[in-house]
């Protein structure tokens, strides 16, 4: 005691489904290290050597991130790659705003009990896109304040941009906020003159949330496997 393993156990799964959302490919290597806890209460560490799924087009991986089964807060950076912006704004359960494009970054994230933590998370264009809201809200809660919004709500209708990028961040209680930066233009609009634009949507994130977090729901779910096949083997 305590219960140690080999380097790189293998895990794999053609689909694997969390809180309604559905990925596929699932690929991960992990194996149990030794706590630093006194003995007897320490109990193994679970170190994930990396973790792959993916949705859509898009991947979220993590790397070498280390879960205490006695702690209430665990910490990972998951990595974001080829997202479509379409899936992640209707994983961030966003209405009236979608797009073409793929997106890839990092997002660091914490849990702290039931409670989800992002600080500086930030996606990238990598490559040009559409960008589009077509929000008759927006457009009835901007429409006097001014001729420049009116063009720039008219240029977000259909909207070619060049670079888009996302900067994401959600306390502990409260919503979260996108902060958007995306420079491109609408032909339709001043003959296709450039915009610079910056948008914050606020948002609960809903099943982004539980997409990024999905890693760790399966690094604890090994957890248990894991103690369970333990307990199994010494009865």
């Amino acid at each position: 005691w305590p219960p140690l393993s080999a380097p790189s156990q293998k895990l794999t799964a053609k689909s694997y489904e969390t809180s309604g959302i559905t990925f596929t490919d699932l690929e991960a290597s992990y194996r149990l290290v030794e706590g630093d806890g006194p003995f007897p209460e320490s109990l193994p560490l679970l170190l994930v050597e990396h973790a792959q799924l993916r949705f859509g087009r898009g991947v979220f991986e993590v790397s070498e991130v280390l879960i205490d089964p006695l702690s209430d807060r665990q910490t990972a950076t998951v990595g974001v790659e080829g997202l479509e912006l379409k899936d992640l704004f209707d994983l961030a359960d966003i209405e009236d705003v979608t797009g073409e494009g793929p997106m890839s970054g990092s997002v660091p994230i914490r849990l702290q009990g039931s409670e989800v933590v992002i600080e500086d998370g930030y996606l990238e264009s990598t490559g040009p896109g559409v960008f589009r809201i077509r929000s008759a809200e927006a457009k009835a809660a901007l429409q006097n304040a001014g001729d420049y919004v009116d063009l720039v709500l008219q240029a977000l209708e259909n909207f070619q941009y060049e670079r888009l990028s996302i900067a994401l961040n959600k306390p502990a209680e409260g919503n979260s906020v996108l902060q958007l930066k995306v420079l491109g233009s609408n032909p339709e609009v001043l003959d296709g003159h450039p915009f610079d634009i910056n948008l914050n949507l606020e948002t609960d994130l809903g099943p982004l949330l539980e997409a990024l977090t999905a890693g760790q729901r399966l690094s604890e779910e090994l957890m248990q496997r894991i103690r369970q096949q333990r307990q199994g083997g010494t009865q």
